[in-house]
């Protein structure tokens, strides 16, 4: 089960949401079947959302060939120098994992290829971030502390845009004694305060539910102002696989995730990490099954995307989302995609230059 978990996610440590396919999506058209809406903020133009529906996809492009598997890509665009960092986990023939990372221009060229954490215990689950700041991405993974696969921790490494810096070890970011799983990551890019925000969720033991933390980590050095915080508990539920945005508009965040594989859910934060007043949002909490919640947020725009895959009638699986407004006022839910097949782990975007969002 814990392999199938960390290799296979369908999503109690679910597939790439900012990853790959949005990378498929937007640039490299790498091999992924998705369906593809683009949305825009409400006083958009119908017609501009329409156009805007079916980009042109490029050529497939290989970023890792090897006599392996390879799971759960992720993606983080470097604007300063046209390219991306995509990040991945590798699982070799012994059952071994490790990170891998790939550095790809604009234009889909292959860069550096080169590892990010390996060791003799495994590592997996990674996603990355780009800070403009400092010009290099933050990655973060869990690693198998032990080896017996029953403490999972946080782990990060900061990666220069050129390529991984030897004097830049990779850092513990959560180190309990229980599993730590599906680690995000968002920069808060107000100048004021350059940090990362990392949130994942912890599984249940002892009679403990499982819940989502998240740790603050300074973009200079890779410290801690506090230590790891609680997003969202409940004696009774579990909360599992969030994710992350940050809004710049407001200099906080906005947290999404399961509750008991069924609801979604929303939890808003200041910068520090304090939970805003007016509790818990009420994402999705309809009859089926609501899962998998992915978030974004456009730079000048006061609002956030919440978009998520909910079970019809226990047959087929469509796409959902709906705007919260920065102060956590929800809009009406919009049906995003419905084609005759199940559509799954949907990720989300939003192209600064214009504050639209494409959903894949």
């Amino acid at each position: 089960m814990l392999s199938t978990q960390i290799d296979g996610r369908t999503r109690d440590l679910h597939d790439s949401r900012r990853g790959l396919k949005a990378l498929a999506a937007m640039v490299l058209g790498l091999a992924l079947c998705f369906a593809l809406v683009a949305f825009a903020p409400p006083e958009v133009p119908s017609d501009a959302v329409a156009a805007a529906a079916f980009p042109v996809q490029g050529d497939q492009i290989p970023i890792f060939v090897a006599d392996n598997t390879k799971h759960l890509p992720e993606v983080a665009y470097n604007w300063r120098h046209d390219e991306y960092l995509v990040v991945w986990h590798n699982k070799w023939s012994d059952g071994h994992r490790n990170i891998y990372g790939r550095r790809v221009s604009g234009h889909g060229e292959i860069l550096d290829l080169f590892t990010i954490a390996t060791g003799a215990y495994d590592n997996a689950q990674p996603d990355v971030a780009y800070d403009p700041d400092f010009d290099r991405y933050l990655v973060v993974w869990i690693h198998d502390f032990d080896g017996t696969g029953s403490d999972w921790d946080v782990y990060g490494r900061f990666i220069p845009w050129d390529g991984p810096d030897e004097h830049l070890d990779d850092f513990p970011i959560c180190t309990w004694s229980s599993d730590q799983r599906n680690p995000r990551v968002v920069y808060n890019e107000n100048p004021a305060w350059l940090e990362f925000l990392v949130v994942w969720w912890t599984t249940s033991t002892n009679n403990v539910r499982a819940y989502v933390s998240g740790q603050r980590v300074y973009a200079h050095d890779g410290s801690f102002p506090i230590g790891p915080f609680t997003i969202a508990e409940d004696p009774v539920d579990d909360y599992l696989n969030p994710d992350v945005a940050y809004n710049l508009a407001r200099n906080e965040y906005l947290v999404v995730y399961e509750k008991n594989s069924y609801d979604i859910h929303a939890t808003r934060l200041e910068a520090n990490g304090n939970i805003l007043g007016g509790g818990q949002i009420n994402i999705a909490t309809w009859p089926d099954s609501e899962r998998l919640p992915t978030v974004a947020a456009c730079r000048t725009a006061n609002q956030y995307f919440v978009a998520w895959q909910s079970l019809q009638n226990s047959t087929q699986d469509d796409i959902y989302g709906r705007f919260v407004e920065g102060d956590g006022t929800i809009a009406d839910v919009l049906h995003v995609s419905d084609f005759a097949a199940h559509e799954v782990q949907a990720d989300i975007s939003c192209n600064a230059e214009s504050d639209r969002y494409i959903i894949v």
